[in-house]
């Protein structure tokens, strides 16, 4: 019998690139961007790495779903009279977006860095 947890599987674009840095993947925010990272995207050749990368970052809107779900269900259940339900709704929609907002602030740090990268590098490398 197992007693530990399986660890998560290495995101694509580091299979691809191993020297490429960790966005942070498993975790439900990107880290925060480094020096280090930013020198190691830089120092990449591998445009496609590069390319997955940018495409992970775009996925970084978690709790988007959340303030929809939030804003939605604060309407439906005050519309039908469960002000109870309503407001809690509507304050669950709070935190979602400010977890949106920031999912979203680190993630572009990492994509400007990146796209900075693939206006440079040779695709045919």
């Amino acid at each position: 019998m197992r007693t530990s947890a399986s660890q998560p599987a290495a995101p694509l674009y580091r299979s691809m690139a191993p020297e490429l840095p960790d966005i942070g993947w498993s975790g439900p925010l990107p880290r925060q961007l480094s020096e280090g990272a930013a020198r190691a995207i830089h120092a990449c050749t591998d445009a496609t790495a590069l390319g997955v990368m940018l495409g992970e970052l775009r996925s970084y809107w978690a709790a988007a779903g959340g303030m929809t779900i939030a804003f939605f269900g604060g309407l439906a259940t005050g519309v039908v009279g469960w002000d109870i339900a309503s407001a809690i709704l509507f304050a669950i929609g709070v935190p979602a977006g400010l977890f949106t907002i920031e999912a979203r602030r680190r993630a572009l740090q990492w994509q400007g860095v990146i796209e900075a990268r693939l206006a440079v590098v040779d695709p045919r490398s």
